[in-house]
């Protein structure tokens, strides 16, 4: 069962057709399996509808993505006459539907608002110690 699995031990996976794929796609033990083998540069296959759709929450992942070789590029008409260029990979790798919304949070009697026009801004001097953020390497944050 999955319960008895010790992601430790192994060194790939293979996700074969049939119903498995989306009898497993959601258990919590797969998952963690398959992040300890991503993160551990380790073989993911799957073959037929094993692998449906990534959705990710940032460009970041989708461009590591396909550096591993996890994308398949496609063509479609529908995709490029409807998601602008800049939201959509060159190759056909990786189509966004979505955009974040990074905002800032300042306090008014403290800081000019014309001193933050754009993220650059938060690297001058004067903000030196007085941004509180995520990690720099947080995917997020990569991705700026």
């Amino acid at each position: 069962t999955f319960e008895e699995i010790d992601v430790t031990t192994y060194d790939s996976l293979v996700v074969l057709v049939g119903r498995s794929p989306n009898n497993i796609k959601l258990n919590l033990i797969v998952i963690v399996l398959v992040k300890h083998l991503n993160n551990n540069n380790k073989q993911i296959s799957s073959f037929c509808h094993g692998n449906n759709v990534l959705i990710t929450a940032d460009i970041g992942n989708l461009y590591l993505a396909k550096q591993r070789g996890l994308t398949q590029s496609v063509s479609s008409k529908t995709l490029n006459e409807n998601i602008p260029t800049h939201l959509r990979d060159e190759d056909g790798n990786w189509f966004a539907i979505t955009k974040r919304a990074r905002i800032f949070v300042y306090n008014p009697k403290n800081v000019n608002k014309a001193d933050l026009g754009d993220y650059f801004s938060i690297t001058k001097p004067q903000f030196k110690g007085k941004v509180i953020t995520r990690t720099s390497t947080h995917a997020y944050n990569k991705s700026l």
